[in-house]
């Protein structure tokens, strides 16, 4: 027979050998628990449990990339319990859980705790000096070299990471726990025994949420770690990882951490952003439409178009920019986008409950106003964003509990709550729309489109007679995600922020704003991003994790592995830093671009913009995550026209503007609708229309300049623009070589159609413009003499995409 044990007695293991039994174990009782009433309103507050009787320590940790999360249960004598607690706790308990009840001399609450993973040793004192880890003698481990062995249950994969320094310090074993399995098993209880736990927050106002334990399921469950992990959960013990990201938290620190020269930690960056103004940072649309809104689409002026676009058009370094500036509008980039892709997956499984956990939030008003905002607009008010008061603990908390779950039924009463599963698929593998529209929905090309794997390259065959429907992915500043039907018949279903504009501004800052996109992009191919991100294998110790299908090449966390190091920005290579933010946002596309296909039921995805480029890695990024997720069954398609849709389409347009002798030969394209930016709909048109043909070219051109000019980041003087009006006429007569007054007018045109709004070209040199010239004269759209001979004053008005204007400038004098 076992031996009894005394209350509050603790057996060394010599006395466990001598008995060669294991005393019988106290019992955690979890009926009744309430959130401690005292320290109702605070952050991570303590847990009571009114009626557990037996004293004894117990704790289960949570051990992140970034941070340690520790439970633990005191009963007395905590140094960290307040005095009015030990008074509830010693002369009766009041706590609110629906009602008001008192309860006997007995209980004990559960307590929070975080600690700095770069600081671990911090953790174990901790641990040692209130002797928490004692009370694993109680229990065995699976992993224990001999049935005696303490024991302390953890997750994360820091249980993998620190198995033998809990052992050296603490002689204890890391009883390791699944992560999916913790945090569901945290999640639920949280929700079904915790009144007052769920609540929303919009507008910087919180609103607690009753939720009905008989009608909690299903529900998803977002995870906000380094990384995130979203989760489908229908029941106890029944779920599914269905998605997740790796921009999550450790992203954000280790971004922000370069873009702050190293100096501080994520709470200081969290602080930092709270005094911030990101529109000094980003671009929004009223930086691209003159300050006016978008109204036809419902998009405010002081929407944001391209996080981090406004740093590619100014000439500034990363010196002259705020720190609290740079942290804001990288907070909202990170939490705008996780709520963007957990909308997705609610709408996908129909789910109407989208709860948000991790130490990511931490109850930062900024991140869940963000998330917030993502998913109420995204589904037109109909669902809410809700968040948990311990967000950061619920995997620990669920940790805590598994201890019933290797055959101790006794210490959690009722039903078991949750039960080993398999988990999800893993989520990573090793403008103007009409215009888009017309340029890509053009049949005639033979070999334009292909895909592109593992660096290989091969042509598709399209049928014209069975193209429709597609999903058209173009990645300029931002992306516009646009369901395409038919001719004429579109619809813009989705975007993001996060695209080229963020892939250039962001590079331009961590390399110290020494370099162009197109540097950028030629520093990648030598990059290694194993320096920057935290790979699966760097949470589990170089181990795979299995379970879900995930490698140890996979990467958990974009530039996760920075906030671990005790580096200076300096200290790493500018290639790295390119290929790990050019996989991110590469990433990133490909992910929200199959949720959207698969949300529509379409099985042909087509990616363009002036981002792809025909760069191997972006490519290959994006196809490996639609061939993941769609486990092959979908393949992302690339177009050898890529960054030319939009002037293809601007110019097969014109017949639909009266001006049909433009084009020679036989009508290319109809009337098109020209779709929105960001959401269905269509474009206000050319400003080419309305003007009758009647009226000279000297005034027309006069007058789109006068439009421009209106505009805000209009290129020249209305004196600088004079001097070439005239020159513009004479050309239209008689057909004389381009000179660059007229090139001049050409993009300014161009800037007021919208076609090219991407700022910041005034450094792209000379040999690429030959390039392009060259270019399109093979392709027999420009037969322009001189037109390579721009001058450097015309490099102080242009976009990178300068091709764009050969097309136009060829309409003018064809």
């Amino acid at each position: 027979m076992a031996s009894s044990v005394p209350q509050n007695s603790i057996l060394n293991e010599s006395e466990i050998e001598e008995n060669d039994k294991v005393p019988a174990r106290p019992q955690l009782n979890l009926s009744g628990a309430a959130i401690f009433q005292e320290n109702y309103q605070g952050r991570d507050p303590a847990i009571l449990l009114p009626n557990q009787q037996d004293d004894i320590p117990l704790l289960a940790l949570d051990i992140g990339g970034t941070l340690i999360k520790m439970v633990y249960f005191s009963r007395h004598g905590d140094p960290l319990v307040d005095d009015k607690q030990k008074r509830y706790l010693k002369e009766g308990l009041e706590v609110s859980n629906g009602s008001n009840r008192s309860y006997p001399v007995k209980g004990g609450c559960l307590h929070f705790l975080k600690f700095d993973t770069r600081k671990i040793n911090e953790c174990l004192d901790f641990i040692d000096s209130k002797q928490l880890h004692r009370g694993g003698i109680y229990w065995r481990s699976s992993e224990a070299a001999s049935k005696n062995n303490m024991v302390i249950k953890a997750t994360g994969g820091g249980a993998y990471m620190y198995a033998n320094l809990f052992k050296e310090r603490l002689g204890v074993n890391l009883d390791k726990e699944d992560e999916m399995d913790s945090l569901v098993a945290g999640a639920n209880f949280l929700l079904k025994a915790i009144h007052h736990e769920a609540f929303t927050h919009m507008d910087g106002q919180k609103e607690f949420v009753q939720i009905d334990e008989n009608d909690l399921f299903p529900y998803l469950l977002v995870n906000i770690g380094s990384g995130v992990s979203i989760i489908k959960v229908d029941g106890n013990g029944s779920f599914q990882r269905v998605d997740g990201t790796h921009a999550g938290g450790g992203t954000y620190c280790g971004q922000g951490m370069f873009l702050t020269g190293c100096k501080y930690s994520f709470d200081e960056l969290l602080e930092l952003s709270q005094r911030g103004d990101n529109k000094l940072i980003d671009l929004l649309v009223g930086d691209i439409d003159g300050k006016m809104d978008y109204s036809k689409i419902g998009l405010s002026a002081s929407t944001i178009a391209s996080s981090f676009g406004k740093v590619v058009s100014e000439k500034r370094k990363l010196k002259d920019y705020r720190h609290e500036d740079i942290s804001l509008s990288l907070l909202r980039m990170i939490s705008y986008n996780i709520g963007h892709i957990a909308y997705l997956n609610a709408k996908i499984y129909g789910l109407k409950r989208i709860f948000f956990g991790g130490y990511f939030i931490r109850g930062h008003a900024c991140i869940m106003d963000t998330i917030s905002y993502a998913v109420d607009f995204r589904s037109n008010g109909e669902e809410k964003a809700l968040f948990l008061r311990h967000d950061g603990f619920v995997g620990a908390l669920g940790a805590f509990m598994s201890y019933e779950k290797h055959g101790l039924g006794d210490l959690i009463g009722g039903p078991s709550i949750c039960r080993m599963i398999p988990n999800g698929a893993p989520y990573v593998r090793g403008t103007n729309h009409g215009s888009l529209l017309a340029g890509l929905n053009e049949k005639a090309i033979h070999h334009e489109a292909f895909t592109h794997m593992d660096g290989k390259k091969s042509f598709v065959h399209i049928d014209q007679n069975d193209m429709f429907p597609y999903l058209l992915v173009n990645i300029g500043s931002g992306v516009s995600i646009i369901k395409v039907d038919g001719d004429g018949s579109f619809q813009r279903v989705d975007g993001t922020h996060a695209g080229g504009g963020t892939y250039c501004g962001q590079g331009m800052l961590m390399t110290g704003c020494k370099y162009s996109f197109h540097e950028l992009l030629e520093l990648s191919q030598r990059g290694d991003n194993k320096v920057i991100d935290l790979l699966v294998g760097d949470i589990y110790g170089g181990m795979d994790y299995s379970k879900i299908g995930l490698s140890a090449s996979t990467i958990a966390s974009s530039f996760g592995k920075v906030v671990s190091e005790k580096k200076e920005l300096e200290d790493y290579r500018h290639e790295d830093i390119s290929l790990s933010l050019l996989r991110m946002i590469s990433y990133n596309i490909g992910h929200i671009a199959y949720l959207n296909a698969k949300l529509f039921g379409l099985r042909r995805i087509f990616f363009g913009g002036y981002f792809v480029r025909g760069h191997p890695c972006i490519m290959d990024a994006i196809s490996n995550v639609v061939d993941f997720r769609s486990k092959g069954a979908e393949k992302a398609m690339f177009l050898q026209h890529d960054g030319f849709l939009g002037v293809l389409g601007s110019f097969m347009s014109f017949e639909k503007h009266g001006l049909d002798d433009s084009i020679d030969g036989p009508q290319i394209s109809r009337t098109i609708p020209n779709g929105a930016p960001y959401a269905e709909g269509t474009s206000q048109g050319s400003p080419l229309a309305g003007l009758n043909e009647k009226i000279s070219w000297t005034d027309k051109l006069r007058c789109l300049v006068n439009k421009v000019l209106s505009v805000k980041g209009g290129a020249v003087k209305l004196s600088e623009v004079e001097t070439y009006i005239p020159a513009a006429a004479r050309i239209r007569q008689d057909k004389r070589e381009t000179s660059s007054s007229i090139l001049k007018g050409v993009i300014l045109l161009l800037v007021y159609e919208g076609v090219m709004h991407l700022p910041g070209a005034a450094r792209i040199r000379e040999s690429i413009f030959e390039f392009l010239a060259f270019l399109l004269a093979c392709e027999g759209v420009m037969h322009l003499r001189g037109a390579t001979r721009i001058q450097d004053s015309i490099l102080h008005h242009v976009f990178f995409v300068l091709a764009f204007s050969m097309y136009i400038a060829y309409s003018y004098t064809a």
